[in-house]
């Protein structure tokens, strides 16, 4: 099978092509992460296209070739080969090796597994993409190191990490003193029947108890102070970067994962705080019982070291157990908290449908996997464990039968093999803990690298060097041959062209999926063309940094979203606006009468998704929130489609009002709105069909006519 293919694995039932095509990657030294593999191969929430896979390899050095193909004729193709599975949404696995008789795959959820021939035909579509190296794919170390993760997280906390370092150093070898203690006991006191010296004994061993107690409590303030600190730089650098991304990041992947991620920096910061601090105390407790062992006994310290190498070893071989059960509770409880906000959040629908017992059990299968996964994860953690102890045990059965000997045999006093036994204890402790602490530390640089998986993704930025600066916008638009297609996705917008002078009211109307919308998310740059330009007053947006562009454009989206704050947090977007300018805004939206007739007013606190308001009042706020913006640019996609005719009549007459001086482009399937507009732009298919004003297009006896036969 020749080099090992990493086995990088699919963080949703999506994410399968990805994970596959970032195995192939790096088993030609070409490291990535699932979600730089995810960018490359242009995967959405339809998961990834045969078409992507292509278009990633030849992004990165590959000559990438999908085809179609039987069972025999896998036996010439390029290995390692992705191969796509039949199914619901289709599945990716990594074809490892070919014989007549079954195949080994990799498979992004399960890991390597082995298929007869009659296996694979029955579940393989019969489409697999080989990719053959070329000069340009060049070697690609991982993104994700975890020293250099770990050494770039704890230097700026390096200080109280050594000072609780020391401290802990210091409460270790307060509790070596116990052993010394109970020898000068057995050895002095009690054969000499020394009763004052037996209570100095005991005084001076609760003063170090009590040391011993106060430097602990120390330790973990230090440790929990300094985590706290910790968990806060890497949760707000990772909450504002997230702010930071592009649309197409958040309309391509499931956002629960997004939110998991945050959940994982407590076990984070414990096993870098905490565990990394025990781990190295424990370190040095092995080698400083261990010089005493040495000093005390060399034999016993032979089988103190004999210890050793069982230990490791059996950590090492049932390490990737642990990892894939971490990962596996990672991948579900992600699938079970997106599940678990999808269905509470349509659980009107699921009422009205009396469909509770059918989602009730998709829930709890997704619980019930993931509490398997949870205790599969406890189980592998504990196998490390039971072995080091059980290992421990039996060394510390032959130390106690070889030094008891040695005192039966006079050559040690009792005392002196308690002090023997007592290190030999102490010496034994880390490496009992040793398993479940290097695992621990495993499980939090999982968590870094998932953390480190988005903060890599490019924050939305210039796509030029040197944007250009639009102090002040006419609202001249300008579409000039635009194509647009959602990465390896049917096209949505076919060479579209069209001008919008400044000032203008402009209707686009449409079937649904003519790419209506995305006009609009196009001017908002929220995306750029595939090809041809989009223009605002002479300048592409290509030219423009996107935030500078959103300064003169004001979208109202299709069912804009509400957060659960108050009214005129809602309408101000969180933007300090005097009292007076968000009634005017108000008033102009035709809103202000319900929010006065409220007894909060203003301050009123909406429900999440807005369920203590109706469609049309939500609505409003919406549109209100668009005229907040004063942009020369407004753009309302089905504004009024939830309002009744009369408070629809009052909004477009506000509307009017308010967009004087601006260009406005109103999306609509509504005949009155059309009719209101200066010009209406008919799209069909993500084409332009026909354009003029009502009474053209009606002339026209067109595509318009058909939309509004009357």
């Amino acid at each position: 099978m020749g080099r090992r293919t990493p086995w990088v694995r699919a963080a949703d039932s999506y994410d399968c092509g990805a994970a596959a095509f970032a195995s192939i990657a790096g088993h030609h030294r070409h490291h990535i992460s699932l979600e730089h593999s995810r960018s490359l191969v242009g995967t959405d929430r339809d998961g990834t296209s045969l078409a992507g896979l292509r278009d990633g390899g030849r992004a990165i050095g590959f000559d990438a070739r999908p085809a179609k193909a039987t069972y025999d004729a896998l036996a010439h193709l390029k290995l390692p080969a992705i191969l796509h599975f039949k199914g619901d949404v289709g599945h990716y696995v990594v074809l490892e090796a070919w014989t007549p008789e079954g195949v080994v795959i990799m498979d992004p959820r399960l890991g390597l597994r082995r298929l007869q021939r009659q296996q694979l035909e029955s579940s393989w579509s019969g489409y697999a993409v080989e990719y053959h190296p070329t000069a340009a794919l060049s070697t690609r170390p991982p993104d994700f190191k975890a020293f250099t993760a770990l050494v770039r997280t704890l230097t700026p906390h390096v200080n109280p990490l050594l000072l609780a370092l020391g401290i802990s150093v210091l409460a270790t070898v307060l509790g070596w003193s116990t052993s010394f203690f109970l020898k000068k006991l057995f050895d002095d006191i009690v054969p000499a029947g020394a009763h004052d010296s037996l209570t100095l004994l005991g005084a001076a061993l609760v003063a170090a108890g009590a040391l011993q107690s106060l430097l602990q409590f120390v330790r973990m303030w230090l440790t929990a102070r300094m985590g706290r600190a910790l968990q806060q730089t890497y949760g707000r650098q990772y909450i504002q970067h997230l702010m930071t991304l592009p649309m197409r990041v958040f309309d391509s992947r499931n956002i629960s994962g997004f939110v998991m991620r945050v959940n994982q920096l407590d076990a984070i910061q414990g096993a870098l705080t905490e565990g990394l601090v025990a781990l190295l105390v424990e370190g040095l407790v092995f080698a400083g019982t261990l010089g005493i062992i040495v000093f005390l006994d060399p034999v016993l310290a032979i089988f103190s070291l004999g210890s050793i190498p069982p230990i490791l070893l059996g950590t090492f071989f049932l390490a990737e157990r642990v990892r894939s059960a971490q990962l596996d509770t990672i991948t579900h409880g992600d699938d079970f908290a997106g599940r678990l906000l999808e269905v509470f959040e349509g659980i009107r629908v699921i009422k009205i449908a009396s469909a509770e017992k059918g989602y009730t059990r998709l829930l709890l299968d997704k619980f019930d996997t993931l509490v398997a996964a949870r205790h599969e994860l406890r189980v592998a953690m504990l196998l490390p464990l039971l072995w080091s102890m059980l290992t421990s045990t039996l060394v510390i059965g032959a130390v106690l039968w070889y030094g008891g000997a040695r005192v039966l045999a006079h050559h040690i006093s009792a005392g002196e093999f308690l002090v023997i036994f007592g290190m030999v204890a102490l010496h034994l402790t880390p490496l009992q803990r040793l398993p479940t602490m290097l695992l621990n530390l495993h499980s939090a640089f999982i968590g870094m690298a998932r953390l480190d998986e988005v903060l890599s993704l490019p924050a939305e930025e210039t796509r030029v060097p040197s944007p250009v600066t639009l102090p002040s916008v006419q609202g001249h638009l300008q579409f000039d041959g635009v194509s647009f297609e959602y990465k390896h996705r049917r096209p949505v917008l076919k060479n579209l062209s069209f001008q919008i002078s400044p000032g203008e009211c402009v209707a686009i109307i449409g079937e649904t999926g003519s790419g209506k919308s995305t006009i609009a998310n196009l001017l908002a740059a929220f995306y750029l063309p595939t090809s041809g330009e989009v223009r605002i007053d002479g300048v592409s947006t290509r030219e423009l940094e996107p935030r500078e562009l959103r300064r003169h454009v004001s979208v109202m989206f299709q069912g804009s979203h509400v957060f659960q704050q108050s009214i005129n947090d809602n309408i101000t977007m969180m933007h300090p606006l005097r009292k007076d300018d968000v009634s005017r805004i108000a008033h102009v939206a035709n809103v202000a009468s319900f929010i006065d007739s409220i007894p909060q007013g203003y301050n009123a606190q909406v429900a999440q998704g807005g369920a203590n308001l109706s469609t049309g009042q939500l609505q409003r706020i919406n549109i209100a929130r668009a005229i907040m913006k004063d942009a020369p640019i407004l753009i309302l996609d089905e504004s009024t489609s939830n309002l009744d005719s009369t408070t629809e009549r009052g909004v477009m007459a506000a509307i009017k009002e308010a967009r004087k001086g601006r260009t406005t482009l109103i999306i609509t399937h509504k005949l009155s709105t059309a009719m209101d507009a200066d010009r209406v732009l008919v799209l069909s298919k993500g084409e332009l069909v026909e354009q003029g004003t009502h009474e053209e297009l009606r002339r026209l006896g067109g595509q318009y006519c058909k939309l509004f036969p009357r």
